[in-house]
């Protein structure tokens, strides 16, 4: 299973836009193979932001389930790495409390989903709190505190969302308080919708 679930990050890696991983150890960076940086390739706004229409849509699987994972995130900011770790893909060097990650999804119907964060966070990194919001709208954002999971283990945050009708969409996670040097490091989010 663990051979399948590394093979599975290759491809998502390579579907990124070619990147290499490189030989395994506890944190590897993902180097890019003649690729220029996203902020050159990707297309941009008036605001010289990098456009989320650009990026990967997450869709459903057959259960409904969504699972927005640390390759298909656009990294918003400088610093922000996906680096490979314990064979894991992760996002890490979170310095910058006006950095985020971001996604764009499709849901067939609208629906209150139960989101699970997958992060790991150091005692240092503990007590600090995260924010989700959806299409960029006060009314769909949902916060929530960064606890110590340990050095170099992964946990989760529980929390309820509505996603308010069907289509495409947005989703961004980001900093509302950032207690250390460094915010969490990010594995992936799932929404699993509720019958």
């Amino acid at each position: 299973a663990a051979h399948n679930g590394n093979l599975e990050l290759v491809r998502l890696l390579l579907a990124r836009g070619g990147s290499k991983v490189p030989p395994a150890g506890d944190a590897t960076r993902v180097e890019p193979s003649n690729q220029k940086p996203p902020e050159e390739t990707s297309s941009k706004g008036r605001d010289g932001k990098a456009r989320v229409e650009d990026s990967v849509v997450v869709e459903p699987d057959k259960s409904g389930k969504l699972d927005f994972s640390s390759p298909r995130a656009e990294l918003e900011r400088k610093g922000l790495e996906l680096q490979i770790q314990d064979a894991k893909a992760v996002v890490s060097g979170w310095r910058d409390r006006n950095a985020s990650l971001r996604w764009r999804f499709r849901v067939p119907k609208p629906g209150i989903y139960q989101v699970l964060v997958h992060y790991s966070a150091s005692e240092a990194m503990a007590g600090g709190i995260m924010q989700l919001v959806i299409d960029d709208d006060e009314k769909q954002t949902k916060q929530c505190d960064v606890r110590e999971s340990g050095e170099g283990k992964f946990h989760f945050e529980k929390l309820f969302i509505k996603v308010a009708r069907a289509g495409d969409h947005t989703l961004r996670l980001g900093v509302v308080k950032m207690p250390a040097d460094e915010f969490l490091i990010f594995d992936h989010i799932e929404f699993l919708p509720q019958r």
